[in-house]
């Protein structure tokens, strides 16, 4: 894609059966990848310019031949939309090279990659989204970078999910209902002393949950 291109519009390649691979040329102008603009194309790998300052919703949605994402260093992106990779089912690597200013991961962006392993979490993120690792039954690590501001775990993030321990980071003060339900591989999760409140149901079956450890000095779980 020319250098000189800023918006790449609505469904623009959606069912582009044999689109395999997208090049950004350098140094790209991109600003704004519209939804569904790459949805149900077999797109192998792709790298996102970090001159793109907008994402779609479900963009790079039912890729179902997606293996690896990458997004340039110095990315503009405030957030992750919904659905982004939603049904990436061989999706299992994601990566942000460097910097980057992502602070809220929304609803359903990685919901059924079941292919996925490991994620880190970047140390911008204050927010994770209603089911955005739904199904992730691969995922067995999530990592927060250090100086993490994440401050809500939302409905549904990691339900169904093949984590089996996790640490969250100091700056977590909730976790709403149904966040971890049915992460039947999860066995420990530690949370931090200034954290408040754990939603119903928020580890509904989560059968093999041996310890649940919260940091010394938390005045409400004690």
């Amino acid at each position: 894609i020319a250098k000189s291109v800023k918006t790449i519009g609505q469904a623009a390649f959606k069912g582009a059966k044999m689109l395999k691979t997208v090049e950004f040329l350098k140094p790209s102008q991109l600003q704004e990848i519209k939804i569904y603009a790459f949805q149900q194309t077999p797109l192998e790998k792709v790298t996102i310019p970090s001159s793109v300052k907008k994402l779609g919703e479900a963009s790079f949605a039912d890729t179902q031949k997606l293996t690896e994402v990458h997004f340039e260093t110095g990315c503009q992106l405030d957030s992750l939309p919904s659905n982004l990779f939603q049904n990436a089912e061989k999706l299992t690597k994601v990566v942000f090279d460097g910097t980057n200013h992502v602070k809220k991961i929304c609803s359903s962006v990685f919901a059924n990659c079941t292919s996925l392993e490991r994620f880190t979490v970047p140390k911008t993120v204050t927010d994770i989204g209603s089911g955005a690792f739904r199904g992730t039954t691969g995922l067995k690590t999530v990592e927060f970078e250090s100086g993490s501001v994440l401050d809500r775990i939302g409905q549904g993030a990691f339900a169904d999910c093949g984590i089996t321990k996790i640490t969250l980071p100091e700056k977590v003060k909730l976790i709403q209902e149904l966040a971890f339900d049915h992460c039947g591989n999860l066995t420990e999760i530690t949370l931090p002393k200034i954290f408040e409140k754990v939603d119903q149901g928020a580890f509904n079956f989560c059968e093999n949950l041996l310890r649940f450890k919260v940091e010394e000095g938390n005045m409400n779980y004690t």
